[in-house]
């Protein structure tokens, strides 16, 4: 698993690569919650080089967005790939954390 970080005011866009499974997930759940800063707002994961995730990493995403939430952070999904959308589906992720085609629409709905 890779991660990119950027900012553009207080939404921070956080871009992953690679697989996120048991044997990563903890230290993906440490970056989520570790990459926002006091003021930040929003935190935009972006999906799109995603190529599996397992149940461990719905698990990170899921306790980070809460974490995160209590801290008056929203946590949005954008740009899930085709092999990685159909967990999120079965799983129900779609209705629990707002998820958007695109980084572009994802930042531009949190504005």
């Amino acid at each position: 698993m890779e991660t990119t970080t950027t900012r553009a005011e207080t939404t921070v866009v956080a871009v992953i690569s690679g697989h996120i499974d048991q044997t990563n997930a903890p230290e993906f759940q440490s970056y989520l919650e570790s990459c926002v800063e006091a003021g930040d707002r929003a935190l935009v994961l972006n999906l799109q080089d995603v190529s599996y995730i397992t149940s461990a990493g719905l698990r990170s995403i899921l306790v980070a967005t809460k974490t995160l939430r209590s801290l008056g952070v929203k946590l949005v999904l954008c740009s899930i790939n085709d092999d990685v959308s159909g967990v999120f589906r079965i799983s129900g992720f779609e209705k629990i954390i707002p998820t958007y085609p695109s980084q572009d629409q994802a930042i531009a709905a949190l504005k």
